[in-house]
């Protein structure tokens, strides 16, 4: 019932060098999945907006992590790379864009049929992503839709409503099909396995 498994994760730096794999790579569950006909891919991530800012802002940075999520992608003999990078800040939105563009081009040229799949938000709360170039260079932006209401929220909520709210799931994917002209064939919706118990007065 799989299609694809993306393994998570391995953790970037903000200068693009590996800190911690997460067992990867997992031969054994690699070989199983691709005799199954489900197609494997390693994620990579890093959150937080100082970090972030530090890798996409410095050519050297966004090439050396390239350079290591290949060589992590082709020892493992896997089938391409997600990319979950959370919290972009506005200034990074070009940025972001450019890293893709080269991540793609060097995995694609050296790995034939990769698949290049990133995590996009919900909503874009800050102007950080340009969803229709990303989309073009990616084969799916996997859409986190959820954690509309999370453990942090002030007041309860669904964990991912689909209608009835401002920001909901039918919001989400409106603005992703609007800002891409349309291109459904790229948009992955995430939903979630979990809710919240909500202790309220």
């Amino acid at each position: 019932l799989l299609t694809q498994i993306n393994y998570f994760s391995a953790e970037l730096t903000e200068t693009g060098d590996i800190s911690n794999t997460h067992g990867w790579p997992d031969l054994a569950m690699i070989s199983f999945a691709q005799d199954m006909g489900v197609k494997v891919k390693l994620t990579a991530t890093l959150f937080g907006s100082a970090q972030l800012t530090t890798l996409l802002s410095n050519n050297d940075y966004r090439q050396n992590s390239i350079d290591n999520l290949l060589s992590l992608v082709l020892t493992a003999g896997a089938d391409g790379i997600d990319i979950d990078f959370e919290l972009v800040p506005e200034s990074q939105r070009e940025n972001l864009v450019t890293f893709m563009s080269d991540l793609a081009t060097e995995f694609r040229s050296n790995l034939p049929g990769a698949i290049i799949t990133m995590a996009s938000p919900a909503v874009d709360w800050w102007g950080s992503w340009d969803y229709e170039a990303l989309a073009n260079i990616c084969d799916g932006l996997f859409v986190m839709g959820y954690d509309y209401h999370w453990t942090g929220s002030t007041t309860a909520g669904p964990v991912s409503p689909l209608g009835g709210f401002f920001f909901d799931v039918e919001y989400t994917i409106y603005d992703y099909l609007e800002i891409t002209n349309g291109n459904s064939q790229k948009i992955i919706l995430g939903v979630p396995y979990y809710g919240y118990d909500w202790p309220v007065q």
